[in-house]
């Protein structure tokens, strides 16, 4: 399987210009990135969350995998029943194993994982 990020492989940049990602590990049950070989860092913020890897253009242009928020999901449902707080590390392993983008920060794009 072919995953085109659109954006060469990387080291990490350093010093690391972009600390308010936290890092994650293998051993959390993230898989690595089949193009750059690194395993993501996530951020978390008010309206989601998101993964960043090794595959970039530059500092603004980075390949990432999204998850809808909290207050999104609420909004959207009414309730809180179909919220998973890992939700973010499936998504980034469907699509490190399918090449699949589950969801991306202008709606959803396929089943919930």
């Amino acid at each position: 399987m072919i995953h085109d990020t659109g954006h060469e492989p990387h080291d990490w940049w350093s010093p690391r210009e972009l600390d308010f990602y936290k890092e994650v590990t293998v051993d959390d049950g993230w898989l690595l990135c089949p193009c750059c070989k690194l395993v993501p860092r996530i951020w978390e913020f008010d309206n989601g969350s998101s993964t960043i890897c090794g595959c970039r253009t530059n500092i603004y242009q980075r390949w990432s995998i999204h998850a809808e928020s909290i207050n999104h999901i609420y909004k959207r449902d009414g309730n809180l029943s179909n919220y998973d707080p890992d939700r973010l590390r499936k998504y980034w392993n469907r699509w490190v194993e399918t090449g699949e983008v589950t969801y991306d920060n202008r709606g959803a794009k396929g089943d919930d994982v």
